[in-house]
């Protein structure tokens, strides 16, 4: 009985569908989101205030062994869960590289503020190239 158990487990896991689901898995791996941090465009250090212009930055690593395209969405939410901002950049990193990459936020009101990162193969390939990266800022 159990040799059959281990045939067929087997023969599921060499059909097309689980091909496509560890292929899936595999891209998911492809990328490591650092968590979003703010960056302020003025050369002022102070807390960042309802208004100010700032920069939502992430690092991102590339641990596929060919370089790697990918589409990456950076979502602000407020303290009530309502998404505020979404934004979205494409790019491409090399092997093995980092790069940095940011896109421009201006808080309209004082609060806290969830920053929520991840890559997507394409925006028509909707596959995760990474794991959720996630923040929270308070806005003065």
């Amino acid at each position: 009985m159990r040799i059959l158990y281990v045939a067929i487990m087997v023969a599921l896991l060499m059909t097309p569908a689980a091909e496509a689901l560890a292929e899936r898995y595999v891209r998911f791996n492809r990328l490591q989101l650092s968590d979003p941090v703010l960056s302020v465009t003025s050369s002022e250090l102070k807390p960042v205030s309802a208004g100010d212009q700032v920069v939502i930055a992430n690092t991102i690593h590339n641990n596929h062994t060919e370089r790697v395209s990918f589409f990456l969405i950076v979502e602000v939410r407020d303290a009530d869960g309502f998404t505020t901002n979404l934004n979205w950049i494409n790019g491409n990193v090399d092997a093995g590289k980092d790069i940095q990459i940011g896109v421009s936020w201006m808080p309209a009101k004082a609060g806290q503020y969830t920053l929520d990162t991840f890559a997507l193969e394409s925006i028509t390939d909707p596959v995760a190239l990474s794991q959720i990266a996630e923040s929270r800022v308070d806005i003065a």
